[in-house]
């Protein structure tokens, strides 16, 4: 084999040799091109994905806000409704208010459902999946409350114990449902100073004192 034919050998070794480089660089390169692009899906995925629960967190505050302001009204009101310090009204008017009441804070419960599940445990098996388990704290002062505004004739004695009950329980849920829905911070500096124990009658007093004319 002379000179010329083992150039022509060695050339075309070479050429087949980047050739192949080439191939393997191409196929490489479509590789990399092939998961770039996945991930890239991936991440416009994940920050849909993202971005819709924002959304759905930001509208079931807002859903959870609204059921609240219900529940603090009905609670808040079988608290006045009871309470010595209320507003007097006959036994009539009372009861037809906390038969109402009763019945809202029952509808409540129920409604607060949708947004607390039961906690997983034995207790209900046999029952319908949204009443399986233990019920949250936070629907249990609303029981409370149906309870007081329903049985409040049957507790005699032990009406104004009842009362103090009911609004224990409108605190505790307050302070639970704040957490679910309150804001941590104020706009206005000033609303965050802390407030002063309130005396009505120390303030009608003030109010009864001559004003200095201007």
């Amino acid at each position: 084999m002379n000179e010329i034919q083992l150039a022509i050998i060695a050339n075309a070794l070479t050429l087949i040799a980047l050739f192949g480089a080439f191939v393997g660089w191409a196929i490489r390169e479509q590789r990399f091109s092939e998961s770039r692009r996945e991930e890239e899906r991936k991440l416009r995925e994940q920050e849909r994905k993202d971005a819709q629960f924002v959304e759905e967190e930001a509208l079931r505050k807002d859903e959870v806000a609204v059921w609240a302001k219900d529940a603090v009204h009905a609670l808040q009101s079988v608290v006045v409704l009871c309470a010595k310090w209320g507003p007097k009204a006959s036994d009539e008017y009372r009861q037809k208010e906390l038969c109402r009441l009763a019945i809202d804070l029952s509808c409540l419960l129920e409604q607060g459902r949708l947004f607390f599940k039961n906690e997983d445990g034995e207790w209900g098996r046999g029952k319908p999946s949204a009443y399986q388990g233990f019920r949250p704290k936070i629907l249990d002062e609303l029981l409370v409350g149906f309870l007081v505004a329903a049985q409040w004739d049957d507790f005699g004695s032990d009406q104004k114990f009842a009362a103090k009950v009911v609004e224990n329980a409108e605190k505790r849920f307050l302070s639970m449902v704040q957490k679910e829905v309150g804001r941590d911070k104020t706009v206005d500096d000033y609303n965050r100073v802390g407030g002063e124990n309130i005396d009505i009658h120390r303030l009608i007093e003030a109010e009864k004192r001559p004003k200095p004319s201007s």
